[in-house]
């Protein structure tokens, strides 16, 4: 018989209970840090919440499960890891509260037939309510940069509060201050020009593991940005005269010189021993040739992935050209595509008058921590590049740096990724279209034009800090665009913003006043089923499931100051006010988040909303567990025991 085991929502309230009791005390930048552990007797002590959750051992299907989403999320936010676990328990917890604890049997089939009620209100809330409400509103109030017409220093400057927030709270406020500098350098330092910002950033991700450079065992003072490219290996061959160059012209294998291959299969008949001995040196006679081609060519650096051989190194010491062997094939991907040189695949292709090699301003070896390097400086009209060393007393620690980095960027990606409104946008469109004609079904779609609008408009033409909070008249909108007419030219507009909104819970507040407004059943939406009771119940839940972030920052501040008001008095305040404002995590005490340069991406906060909705809902559907050989879509087929075995 298969084993299963029923999914009861106690036991998921209890799973995530558990996993929040291991983040809770860590959220803020007062937040406790947690050690880590393992057999082998490592230790990391760390504040991160996607390293703790990612360290964890879990026996229940379920556990895993939730962990593998929130890793999910964190892949693409880079962020908010430790939030998500808190939004879904502290909602899984309002909905155990309001279905009721179990009772007797015969209440059992009621109290499902409930969850699946509230389960399709969640998805309702999740497909309607957060692009036809929620967006509009957040879009009121987000802070917007036009990227292609703002000054580098405008956008870094808004880069370095987004950075700071991300890395506050898990390291130290001196190592956040200088981490925080070393990544808006790095991106200042590779971006060529600030129209092609968000490109830079991607390529830092995508090449981050060769762009930055763990050194273990060494001060964090010692972290540091350096000119050009470094490649981790040093100089098998160095010329005497390569350090006093000012243009070094190199070229890129990925092949080994002394290698020849005939291109159509023979067989070679030696009629003398003379004969044969010439056969054998032909391929050292081939690699000289090469060689001798590349110093007419007027080449002085080699840079090669494979190892080069003895009689290869010695031709390069002959002819003057210094050579390194045996770099990683990233690094050597990430020198080609800065400086568009062809990567040789074939010792054939040297031959070729169309090889484009590479040209640097100085090449020289460099220590990075124990290890010897070669260093490659251009001149800044050419090649735009920086590399990241980062420096920890530790491994761990170092490994932890590391990590944080990689996610700041990707926080910097969030700020400039406006696909996800494009994409909302596009779908409710779509979705009036395909409706009637009611002036009520397009007041959703209207609201999300408006604050595109109004971004557009007054926001997007300055890089004020100050909270936006105008919109134009929305009748007059409606019947100057179009449903249809408006979506492309406002995507193609939107995507060239950063858009940022302050944090510390502002987000939070601002879901709390919308929530409670459609829980009370006055709602503008018409075609929101507002007075539906699972409707209601749902937003309910949502709307005090959004005080956990603020409450969570309030309990952790650990501040005197904080014990003057309990957070019931702070949020009743909040309530009644237009402005956005959130909880100061040192101190406990409402401020504006702005003005303490606290800035979130707007995706990130919309993203784990949703998503974290979308988690509850799809955990409200699984009714059971069952222990299977293979599970579909793992490389298993639909075969039997006995075909499989075979």
């Amino acid at each position: 018989m298969c084993q299963h085991l029923p999914v009861h929502l106690s036991a998921a309230v209890t799973i995530c209970e558990t996993i929040e009791s291991l983040v809770r005390d860590s959220v803020g930048p007062n937040g406790l840090h947690t050690m880590l552990t393992s057999s082998s007797g490592s230790v990391v002590i760390t504040g991160d919440g996607h390293t703790i959750l990612s360290s964890l051992h879990l026996s229940h299907p379920i556990a895993r499960w939730i962990v593998e989403r929130i890793r999910c999320h964190h892949g693409i936010t880079g962020d908010n890891s430790k939030s998500f676990v808190l939004i879904v328990t502290e909602i899984l917890r309002r909905l155990q509260d309001a279905i009721g604890p179990t009772g007797a049997s015969s209440s059992v089939s009621s109290k499902k037939r409930d969850l699946i009620e509230i389960g399709r209100a969640l998805e309702v809330i999740q497909e309607e309510v957060f692009p036809q409400m929620v967006l509009p509103e957040l879009l009121k109030h987000c802070m917007c940069l036009d990227i292609t017409k703002a000054k580098q220093e405008e956008v870094m400057n808004i880069c370095k509060k987004i950075v700071g927030t991300n890395l506050g709270g898990r390291f130290t406020p001196h190592v956040t201050e200088h981490m925080t500098k070393l990544t808006v350098d790095l991106v200042s330092g590779c971006c060529d020009d600030i129209s092609s910002f968000a490109e830079t950033i991607r390529e830092l991700i995508s090449e981050y593991n060769v762009t930055c450079i763990e050194v273990p065992n060494t001060p964090i003072s010692k972290s540091k940005l350096l000119d050009g490219v470094v490649l981790t290996r040093n100089f098998a061959v160095q010329s005497e005269d390569l350090d006093s160059l000012t243009t070094v012209p190199f070229i890129i294998l990925s092949c080994p010189l002394n290698k020849w291959t005939p291109d159509v299969c023979s067989t070679l008949a030696a009629g003398s021993k003379e004969d044969l001995s010439r056969f054998l040196q032909f391929e050292t006679s081939w690699t000289h040739s090469l060689i001798c081609h590349l110093r007419e060519y007027g080449v002085k650096l080699l840079l090669s992935s494979e190892l080069l051989s003895d009689a290869t190194l010695s031709f390069c010491r002959a002819a003057g050209i210094s050579a390194v062997h045996m770099i990683p094939e990233d690094e050597l991907n990430r020198l080609a595509r800065l400086t568009k040189t062809d990567i040789v695949h074939d010792p054939v292709d040297i031959l070729t008058s169309a090889l484009k090699r590479g040209t640097a301003s100085f090449c020289r070896s460099v220590i990075v921590g124990r290890c010897v390097g070669v260093q490659l400086g251009f001149s800044n009209a050419t090649v735009h590049s920086k590399q990241l060393v980062l420096c920890g007393p530790t491994q761990g620690i170092c490994r932890q740096w590391f990590i944080a980095v990689l996610n700041a960027l990707k926080t910097l990606q969030m700020w400039l990724d406006n696909s996800w409104l494009s994409a909302v946008m596009t779908t409710d469109a779509d979705n009036v279209s395909r409706a009637s004609n009611g002036k009520s079904e397009h007041s959703g779609i209207t609201l999300a034009y408006n604050s595109a609008e109004s971004l557009e408009l007054s926001s997007a033409q300055s890089c004020s800090l100050d909270m936006q909070d105008e919109t134009a008249d929305g009748d007059n909108l409606e019947s100057s665009l179009g449903t249809t007419s408006v979506c492309l030219p406002k995507h193609q507009l939107l995507q060239q913003q950063g858009i940022c909104i302050p944090g510390g819970g502002c987000t939070e507040f601002l879901l709390h006043r919308i929530f409670r407004t459609l829980a009370s059943g006055c709602n503008e939406h018409h075609d929101l089923k507002a007075r539906d009771p699972s409707f209601i119940t749902a937003a309910g839940i949502l709307c005090e499931a959004a005080l956990c972030i603020p409450r969570t920052l309030h309990r952790n501040s650990v501040s005197p100051q904080s014990k003057k008001s309990s957070f019931l008095e702070m949020a009743s305040k909040v309530q009644d006010c237009s402005s956005l404002v959130g909880v100061n995590g040192r101190t406990g005490a409402l401020c504006d988040p702005a003005e303490r340069g606290i800035l979130e991406p707007v995706s990130a906060r919309y993203i784990l909303w949703r998503d974290s909705v979308k988690m509850v809902q799809d955990l409200l559907k699984i009714d059971m567990i069952l222990g299977v050989r293979a599970v579909p879509g793992k490389g298993c087929s639909n075969t039997s025991d006995d075909d499989s075995d075979g």
